[in-house]
């Protein structure tokens, strides 16, 4: 039987037989920070390691998908605006209804769209097609809120007065004034207006009124208070 060399088998003892490589990633890692905690939070880590990966895998997900929302978002909503400022730019009133509806077929949940649907009012209202306007300045005002939708509002004020409607405008005005938007002292002139059309004289003095308290500085001043003084003075013959 051959007999090993000396230097070979001392060399052979001398490397350790299992010795085991560093491990990497995540199992480098994991161990690393087990290995820094007490050993009741080492053993509940151990074993629900799976599930709590499973867990940080799932938020990191919904953060990126969150974040890929957000930049598509962003970018329907530039679009949008796009579209809507070309529509605006359209001088045939026609072409412009046309391309005011298509903006908000394409973009109805966007920002844009939404205003589109009161600019398409608008542009309705001045082409004389009041019924469709009123339904649209209705539907505004419904997508909007703040000073767009009294906004809305006005305008529909404004189209029932121009069917003679004069109860639905002047629901519609005193609505406007009371949101306190910055359409106050316009929406009082105007129901002012409308309550003297319809012989409701006290309430036509009361928005004049209202209206001289707004607008203290206005060049109007002189035309309302004209106004109020006529009608108390027919008030005071009923």
């Amino acid at each position: 039987m051959a007999r090993k060399d000396k230097k070979t088998d001392m060399t052979e003892k001398t490397i350790p037989q299992d010795t085991e490589a560093p491990k990497e990633g995540w199992e480098g890692l994991r161990d690393e920070l087990l290995g820094s905690l007490p050993p009741w939070a080492r053993d509940f880590l151990e074993k629900h390691a799976r599930e709590i990966v499973s867990v940080v895998l799932i938020t990191v997900l919904g953060v990126a998908l969150w974040s890929g929302y957000s930049a598509y978002s962003r970018k329907q909503q530039a679009s949008a605006a796009a579209a809507l400022g070309q529509a605006m730019r359209l001088q045939d009133g026609q072409k412009k209804i046309k391309a005011l509806e298509q903006v908000i077929k394409e973009n109805s949940n966007s920002h844009a769209g939404r205003q589109a649907q009161l600019l398409l009012a608008s542009a309705l209202r001045k082409s004389g097609s009041l019924d469709k306007a009123k339904a649209a300045f209705k539907t505004a005002a419904s997508k909007l809120d703040g000073p767009l939708r009294t906004s809305a509002t006005m305008g529909m004020g404004y189209v029932s007065e121009e069917l003679k409607n004069l109860e639905e405008a002047s629901a519609a005005f005193k609505d406007a004034a009371q949101k306190k938007d910055g359409f106050e002292a316009v929406a009082y002139l105007d129901l002012g207006r409308v309550e003297s059309a319809r012989n409701n004289i006290q309430a036509a003095i009361d928005a004049y009124n209202q209206y001289l308290t707004l607008k203290g500085d206005s060049q109007l001043l002189d035309y309302v208070r004209y106004k109020v003084e006529n009608l108390s003075e027919g008030l005071k013959k009923q």
